[in-house]
């Protein structure tokens, strides 16, 4: 039997436009997506409003580096 391999697709600055698109596209070529940014609600909202889609997502939010001084 022949495994199918499927490419996990990051995308870092998930927002609600160009990053969605983008997650969009290769979520609808059954590619599984990683979804990055620094805004937890937004991002909640992109994976939920994929997930709908049916595009298997996962999330993470991503916190700015903290200035040492």
């Amino acid at each position: 039997m022949a495994s199918r391999w499927r490419a996990l697709i990051h995308v870092a600055v998930a927002g609600a436009n160009l990053g969605r698109a983008i997650a969009r596209r290769f979520g609808t070529a059954d590619h599984p997506v990683a979804l990055i940014s620094r805004n937890r609600d937004k991002l909640e909202a992109v994976a939920a409003s994929l997930a709908e889609e049916g595009t298997t997502t996962g999330f993470y939010p991503a916190a700015p580096p903290t200035r040492r001084r």
